[in-house]
């Protein structure tokens, strides 16, 4: 059987290693499968979300779970099938799971022989009532000095992977074309370079909880202008209309068939750049040389 060892981790309930398979199993030989990812970027963990309502669907008697690390208790709370998060599962599935071209979690619902459709191609996020309204409240207090709120724009200039792909006066330029008596707001981190114009949410990396309400504030927007980083997979969550900036991919970005790591091998498909990016979504890239009126031209079209 082919598999990689994970993280040891320091906290004494992660003590023992988790394995990692790499291809899928067939569910229906299966009486439970733990599902998750052991990266800590938020992204990773979204991608995973659509697998549990489709595999419950499909093999009603299967037993589903998680694993406690990094995002994937965070963007399963709430979920109704009241999923268990395991802290020492034996196998882990999930981050190398992919099968064939296309998004990231086509590839993995392909792999597990799943059905879908193509406007099912989106994370998977249950916010609770409560959550809703705290996000509400929290948006009210930001704009508190708008005396006729208008649409939210969301923006998240810096992401964890691509951190500078523009500098803040580029940025400034982006809000320019945004409709003066919009609502703009900026997600972040603290310490992040604010973005004049934009008031400014910060997540604090250092409570999880934090995510769960940057989730809420997301869903009010009616539109959201970011880099590939998690708010991007959170806005396409909740179908907000999203402009992603990307950089052109660079000649021969194919992820190759089979890779080596430390020894392990490691199945990846074939697939095009940028496969955790949305066709649901627009995107620009920033290096071509109309970029400025492109972007323009989308926020008009938003109108």
């Amino acid at each position: 059987m082919a598999y990689s060892l994970g993280y040891r981790f320091k906290k004494r309930e992660y003590t023992k290693f988790v394995r990692t398979e790499l291809f899928p199993p067939i569910p229906k030989h299966f009486k439970s499968l733990c599902i998750g990812t052991k990266s800590r970027n938020l992204g990773d963990a979204l991608v995973l979300t659509p697998l549990f309502s489709k595999l419950a669907t499909h093999y009603p008697d299967l037993s589903l779970s998680s694993f406690i690390r990094a995002f994937n208790p965070v963007v399963l709370e709430n979920h109704p099938l009241k999923l268990t998060i395991k802290r020492g599962p034996k196998i882990l599935f999930g981050d190398d799971i992919n099968t064939g071209g296309g998004h990231l979690i086509a590839q993995k619902l392909r792999s597990f022989d799943l059905p879908f459709q193509e406007d099912e191609i989106r994370p998977e996020i249950h916010l609770s009532p409560s959550e809703i309204v705290e996000a509400k409240l929290t948006l009210q207090q930001l704009f508190k000095d708008h005396k006729n709120p208008k649409d939210l724009w969301v923006i998240h200039p810096w992401g964890k992977t691509w951190s500078s792909l523009m500098d803040s006066e580029a940025w400034s330029e982006v809000l320019k074309s945004i409709p003066r008596d919009a609502r703009i707001l900026q997600v972040g981190l603290p310490g992040e370079t604010a973005i004049p114009g934009a008031e400014f949410y910060a997540i604090d990396p250092s409570h999880h909880g934090s995510a769960r309400r940057l989730f809420a504030i997301i869903r009010e927007a009616q539109h959201f202008i970011g880099v590939d980083s998690g708010p991007m997979h959170i806005a396409t969550a909740f179908r907000v209309p999203s402009l992603i900036l990307i950089k052109s991919p660079r000649p021969g970005m194919l992820i190759p068939g089979l890779e080596m790591r430390n020894g392990v091998p490691y199945f990846h498909p074939l697939t095009r750049p940028f496969a955790n990016l949305y066709d649901s979504n627009s995107h620009v890239e920033i290096d071509q040389v109309d970029f400025k009126q492109a972007v323009h031209d989308w926020i008009e079209s938003q109108a």
